[in-house]
């Protein structure tokens, strides 16, 4: 039996969020419910599989309930909400077998129902004990625990009087988001002044930090210049409590940008517009096909076009200044315009949003706009 996982995990995570369970508040920040999304479709993915094996051969739990459990547990998820949200994901995969297996007269659905129950009982007692072991790990880091706790209060707090004791919230803020090497010199740039400066671990590979004291291009530059590897994400700047929260926001969004870019670091004023893209990746392909046809195609000369139309469009549509951008002449650039022009589709209009929008996902997210 052939199940679409991708659609499933949608549908699961679009009915735990209607549910509005207590504390279930990953799916609200962009770094975690990233993490979620990725993790979800896994764990599907491996009960489907599941769901073929042989009644006798033994459930085998996928790390990624585990780290999920542990995830939730460390942002204080109640355990009730997290198996609820499992027993809701039971659900939408119970009608999906139902709904494929019809009339089945072989008792091939019944089946695989059945083994659904045991495999969810096996989750759920694995998702337990994952949950329970982590809640004695923090235990032992009271004070990092209480960190992440205080910051993860602010950022659900909609009030603008919100404080931190260990931070300045009435203050100018930037706002990193990171994954992977890149970590380490972030911790060092925060380490340097601790009292204008936090961090806490969201996750084993996911750090949220601030910065009182220095701006967005200042951190960007900084970071980059580290050479490491891994994906940053820059927000800001943004004021008081409520700027806490919105340049973080925009760190988390930009982080994914540079996930899937080949920038390390992102900042949010220049990825903005492909996170909104990256943000639903059907309607960014149906865009990019629409506005570029042919062009959007992977060959040298096509990338010397859109690269010649974003140039232009970056100008105010000036041909000298795209010359000078390119470093080629003007004769050059209305040539490769003209060219461009009689490639893209009829209804594409040269000056129009739509077209330098399509232009910026296609460069910035490149083959990943593919994937599903």
């Amino acid at each position: 039996m052939r199940m679409d996982s991708e659609a499933l995990t949608a549908e699961i995570l679009r009915r735990v969020n209607a549910a509005g369970l207590s504390g279930m508040i990953l799916l609200d920040d962009p770094s975690i419910a990233s993490i979620i999304r990725l993790e979800t479709g896994l764990v599907v993915a491996a009960v489907l599989r599941a769901l073929d094996a042989p009644a006798a051969e033994d459930v085998h739990p996928p790390a990624e309930c585990r780290h999920s459990a542990r995830l939730a547990a460390k942002h204080g998820v109640p355990l009730e909400a997290v198996t609820k949200a499992y027993r809701i994901g039971h659900r939408v995969m119970q009608d999906a077998v139902i709904e494929r297996g019809g009339s089945d007269p072989t008792g091939t659905s019944l089946a695989r129902l059945q083994r659904l129950f045991v495999v969810l009982d096996v989750l759920i007692d694995v998702i337990c004990a994952e949950y329970e072991l982590e809640l004695r790990v923090l235990a032992e880091k009271s004070s990092d625990s209480a960190r992440l706790r205080s910051v993860q209060r602010v950022l659900r707090d909609a009030t603008p009087t919100a404080s931190l004791p260990f931070y300045s919230l009435p203050r100018r803020h930037t706002a990193v988001v990171a994954t992977g090497p890149i970590r380490e010199p972030l911790g060092k740039l925060v380490n340097a002044r601790p009292g204008a400066r936090m961090a806490v671990d969201a996750d084993d590979d996911l750090c949220w930090s601030w910065f009182a004291d220095l701006g967005p291009e200042e951190v960007t530059e900084a970071l980059r210049r580290s050479g490491s590897f891994g994906a940053a994400g820059v927000g800001g700047p943004a004021s008081g409590a409520e700027g806490f929260r919105l340049a973080h926001q925009q760190a988390a969004l930009a982080r994914q940008v540079a996930a899937v870019s080949q920038h390390t670091v992102a900042g949010y004023w220049e990825a903005g517009v492909t996170a909104i893209g990256l943000a639903s990746r059907a309607e960014s392909r149906v865009l990019v096909l629409e506005q570029l046809g042919d062009l959007h195609l992977d060959t040298p000369r096509n990338r010397e076009l859109r690269r010649t139309l974003e140039a232009y469009a970056e100008s105010g549509h000036r041909v000298r200044s795209t010359a000078t951008a390119l470093g080629v002449s003007e004769r050059t650039v209305s040539n490769r315009l003209a060219t461009a022009n009689r490639v893209l589709p009829a209804t594409t209009k040269p000056l129009s949003l739509e077209l330098a929008l399509a232009l910026r996902l296609r460069a910035t997210l490149g083959d990943t706009l593919w994937e599903r």
